[in-house]
């Protein structure tokens, strides 16, 4: 074979490809040049790439967006090549934008799902598809159903304590890795009513491909991934086949014996539409299974990480947290009932949504030209609604740095007369597309924390170093701690 004749077509791949890209570059431009009141931007570095070289190496652009907040107001654009990003950092505004329909969610995002999930997911699906898929799936998380999955969160949570019970003794424990496969064993029985046990055996191949499938998929919003890293591309669509394939012959058993229940998988099977008798398709509920396996998982964990992270700098606000769930369960096991008379549990969960919220940011898109405080927007724009600055901007929240439940007190009062909700945070995002398994999410957070500090005091372990992921989630990556068990 004559390998010279199969490297000659690359430079003309490449500067075709360059040719494209400057040309879309150059219609993107001209089109903005049209608009004479376009919100404010930093200057661009580059003709072609526009702002992509000051984007942060560490992936942390919540932070650039920040500093960019600071200097530009609380609307602002950055181009990256072809498209201009267009960032919010005003939560009124950000309300203003998920209640209307003059925008979307993002293509970028979309597409990112619709490759790897499938066509047929709430993230991807737009207009009459969206809203049919809503109706269907959003009323699943009955009162009941949320009953009957506090049942199995409390068993795979009580298999985790024990393991953290044994691995006490070493030290210090790193906790993500475990917390992760944790909310995978529960995420998993609850769409397919399928014991996975990643906890107790994570190298078992259906658990390294599901790993595989929900940790690098945040990886695939990057553009052009899949076309710069080819193999570990085609990794991640292996393993989606394999967790597909399983999807399938989970449905295949559950046609076969219908007295079974798997859950939300057969809940989406068997949802129709009252008034018109509409139903998901085989292929819909699959597509819809994968989507609710990737939002169950790693976000989950995360939140459960952080919330570690600040109780274990925070002596006197994880003994409060301790006093509140002795003084409500008695030692008992946590009940369905129980989750929501721990006011402190409730302030300590949403005080850390606020300063490490999970998702930082989120993305629309404009699906018109609009107006947006009084600049005009191009249809097509991308809208990165940035929660992370709204969450520490010291104009909204006192001390926006420190780590204070007690600010969320009047929100939880007894009395609802006096509860103030003048301010809030988004950590499922918010307006028409706030996150269909939200419910399903606060239970299994709340049942986690109450079983954890019920049953261990957590420390931080100076001696490791921690580190954070920052791609489309915001997560610790490692997180050493002294845990030591509650006599």
């Amino acid at each position: 074979m004559n390998w010279l004749s199969l490297l000659v077509p690359l430079p003309i791949a490449i500067i075709g490809f360059a040719a494209y890209l400057s040309v879309q570059v150059w219609k993107h431009k001209n089109l903005l040049s049209k608009i004479t009141n376009l919100p404010p931007q930093p200057p661009e570095g580059n003709w072609l790439l526009g702002h992509l070289g000051m984007l942060p190496k560490d992936n942390k652009l919540f932070i650039l967006n920040e500093q960019l907040f600071k200097k530009y107001g609380k609307v602002f654009r950055i181009r990256i090549l072809f498209n201009t990003w267009v960032v919010v950092t005003d939560p009124e505004l950000i309300k203003k934008i998920t209640m209307s329909r003059s925008y979307d969610m993002s293509s970028m995002t979309s597409n990112a799902f619709k490759d790897l999930f499938g066509e047929y997911v709430m993230l991807s699906l737009t207009g009459d598809d969206w809203k049919r898929h809503r109706k269907l799936i959003a009323p699943l998380f009955t009162q009941a159903r949320l009953r009957k999955f506090s049942t199995f969160m409390i068993e795979h949570l009580d298999k985790m304590v024990a393991q953290w019970k044994q691995e006490s003794s070493k030290g210090s424990v790193e906790v993500t890795e475990l917390l992760k496969r944790t909310a995978l064993d529960i995420v998993v029985e609850a769409i397919l009513g399928y014991k996975l046990n990643s906890l107790g055996d994570p190298s078992n191949p259906t658990t390294r491909a599901a790993r595989v499938m929900l940790e690098m998929f945040p990886k695939t919003l990057v553009p052009f991934y899949k076309y710069t890293h080819p193999f570990e591309y085609r990794n991640l669509k292996k393993s989606r086949d394999m967790i597909k394939n399983l999807v399938e012959k989970i449905i295949e058993d559950y046609k076969n014996n219908p007295e079974k229940d798997a859950e939300l998988l057969t809940l989406m099977m068997g949802a129709s539409d009252s008034e018109t008798g509409e139903t998901l398709s085989r292929r819909e509920v699959i597509d819809e299974s994968l989507t609710f396996l990737f939002g169950g998982f790693e976000t989950s964990a995360g939140t459960l990480s952080w919330v570690l992270y600040h109780i274990s700098k925070y002596p006197n606000v994880q003994k409060k947290l301790q006093d509140e769930v002795d003084s409500v369960l008695g030692g008992r096991s946590p009940s369905f009932e129980d989750v929501d008379k721990l006011t402190y549990l409730n302030c300590v969960l949403k005080e850390t949504n606020r300063i490490t919220p999970v998702a930082p940011q989120s993305a629309r898109e404009s699906v018109e030209d609009v107006q947006l405080e009084g600049f005009d927007i191009p249809k097509g724009s991308t809208i990165l609604l940035n929660f992370h600055s709204v969450n520490l901007n010291p104009e909204i929240w006192e001390n926006p740095l420190e780590f204070s439940p007690e600010r969320w007190t009047n929100f939880f009062a007894k009395n609802p007369e006096d509860r103030d909700k003048s301010k809030d945070v988004f950590p499922f995002g918010h307006g028409f597309r706030i996150c269909a398994g939200m419910k399903f999410a606060e239970l299994e957070l709340k049942i986690a924390m109450i079983k954890m500090f019920q049953n261990f005091t957590f420390a931080l372990d100076e001696s490791k170093k921690f580190t954070s992921i920052n791609m489309l989630i915001h997560t610790p990556e490692e997180l050493y701690l002294k845990i030591t068990p509650r006599v």
